[in-house]
């Protein structure tokens, strides 16, 4: 019973068709005791010893006559494609899940249980149907053939796994052959796996491995192309894991910066510096970016350092990428002069538009701008506003006697003691030639009084001292005070201090005269 039962390719299914015909015996009633049929299962296995003096090596035969005894004729004929559903032997052979095949010496399937209907509902087209026509492909025709006509010639089991279709229906099966006798003809038992679950597991799986190790490849690919310096790093600062970007740009391999603590490399120090971040990112877990410039690396780079944090929330690591910003630094500093140059050119142009190239000095157009300024704060404030016009006294007997180069040391000179003289607010400029104006805000007439006599006295008496030597000048002025409830303007207050400084000049000069 059992060498029928090794047959079957489970323990489950073994079991269920022991317990079958078990039921069977019981529920049957009596068999024929009379040994009519028998099958006889040949053991002898791939690998048996070849017969000895030409003697066959004795089988072993199972005795299954009363899975078929009740239904043979007095004759003891049996048809076996037609009645063996009735016997014990079709009810359990269609009691089995997987499906099973009975095949005659002429390779025509005689039987095919209901299993089949699992793969096919028209399995019943399968008797009268030659095996080979199973087979998909002609090799697999030409290898089921030579399997099943070997276990006819040998009597050894084989096993086949093959694509298979079954009436339009296909599919992957593994077919375990095994040779019978019935009444003294010779039959093949096959029984069918259905592999095509397995087998697409299988591929599905060499296809998610392939996947896998091509995801691999990929991100190793850019891991290692990507141009920024990667360092993967434990908790510890060790480097787990460095691209090679990272080892050129030290002049190592990557398996020699594997296991090293990353200081060592990125600060050339023998422990971690003051200004690593990496400690900060390590203590709160928190992804770091920002500007450092690394010595031993030559150059400055943009830092970014992400936290690895595992599913139970603790740090397992950092990912360190370090992006070389020193052409674009370079770049931005030289921006930055640039900038700073051409922001200087542009005040040195403006000062230049606006000044007096000789004495540094507001020139004539800045200073009555400035006047034009003033006249609409008093009118708007209802402030008064004080001017001042100076005239050097004779100077044109400087240039004539000493020449230009003393004339120009003695306007630069009275330039910076008029300056010198006046409050920080107000504004002094060259009106034209040996002329100077100030303008004097929110002054009244008694203290303009005394700001234009202080200047006077600055200069009577008082000798210019030039590299072209010393000289003697005086101041003739002329002030003119504007009150804000007035409303004025430039032409008109020009015209009252010129008028004050030709009195001026009239009544003996070196004297200070006053509009009102």
């Amino acid at each position: 019973m059992r060498t029928f039962f090794s047959a079957l390719r489970t323990q489950r299914d073994l079991h269920r068709l022991e317990s079958g015909y078990e039921w069977l015996r019981r529920s049957g009633g009596a068999m024929n005791d009379k040994p009519l049929i028998s099958f006889d299962f040949q053991e002898q296995g791939p690998g048996s010893p070849e017969p000895v003096g030409g003697e066959r090596l004795p089988s072993l035969t199972l005795d299954l006559d009363d899975l078929f005894s009740e239904h043979l004729s007095t004759s003891g004929s049996f048809d076996v494609s037609s009645q063996i559903w009735a016997t014990t032997f079709g009810k359990l052979t269609q009691a089995l899940p997987i499906p099973v095949l009975l095949v005659n010496s002429d390779h025509e399937i005689v039987v095919a249980n209901q299993a089949w209907a699992r793969i096919s509902l028209d399995y019943r087209k399968l008797p009268g149907m030659s095996f080979r026509n199973l087979f998909r492909n002609p090799v697999a025709v030409r290898q089921a053939q030579a399997s099943l006509q070997g276990v006819f010639s040998t009597r050894r089991p084989s096993e086949i796994e093959s694509l298979l279709e079954i009436n339009d229906k296909r599919i992957w099966a593994r077919m375990n052959l095994r040779a019978i006798k019935i009444r003294g003809r010779r039959f093949v038992l096959v029984v069918c796996e259905n592999l095509s679950a397995e087998r697409l597991r299988l591929v599905l799986e060499r296809r998610l491995r392939d996947h896998i190790e091509k995801a691999k490849q990929e991100w190793e690919q850019t891991f290692d192309s990507i141009p920024d310096l990667i360092l993967i790093l434990d908790k510890d600062r060790r480097i787990l894991r460095a691209n090679r970007p990272m080892a050129d740009m030290l002049g190592m391999s990557v398996q020699d910066l594997v296991g090293k603590h990353c200081y060592q490399y990125m600060h050339g120090t023998a422990g971690p510096p003051d200004i690593c971040p990496l400690k900060d990112v390590g203590d709160h877990e928190k992804t770091y970016c920002g500007e450092i410039t690394f010595e031993n690396l030559k150059g400055d780079y943009e830092v970014t350092l992400s936290p690895i944090i595992a599913k139970n929330g603790v740090l397992e690591g950092i990912v360190h990428v370090c992006r070389d910003v020193t052409v674009r630094k370079q770049v931005e500093r030289e921006r930055q002069r640039l900038l700073s140059d051409l922001i200087r050119i542009r005040e040195d142009l403006a000062y230049r538009v606006s000044h007096d190239s000789l004495t540094g000095l507001l020139n004539r157009p800045a200073i009555l701008g400035v006047l034009e300024k003033g006249l609409d704060r008093s009118a708007r404030e209802n402030t008064p506003l004080g001017v001042i016009l100076a005239d050097v006294d004779h100077f044109k007997r400087v240039n004539d006697e000493h020449g230009h180069l003393a004339g120009d040391a003695v306007l630069q000179a009275v330039a910076g003691r008029i300056k010198t003289s006046m409050r920080s607010y107000d504004s002094v400029g060259r009106y034209g030639g040996e002329e100077f104006i100030v303008v004097v805000p929110g002054c009244d007439m008694s203290r303009l009084q005394d700001m234009a006599g202080r200047l006077r006295a600055r200069f009577d008496g008082k000798p210019i001292r030039t590299p072209e030597g010393e000289f003697d000048i005086t101041l003739s002025i002329g002030v003119f005070l504007v009150q804000g409830s007035h409303s004025t303007n430039v032409n008109s207050v020009i015209r009252n201090v010129d008028t004050a400084l030709y009195r001026a000049k009239d009544l003996g000069r070196n004297r200070v005269e006053f509009m009102t």
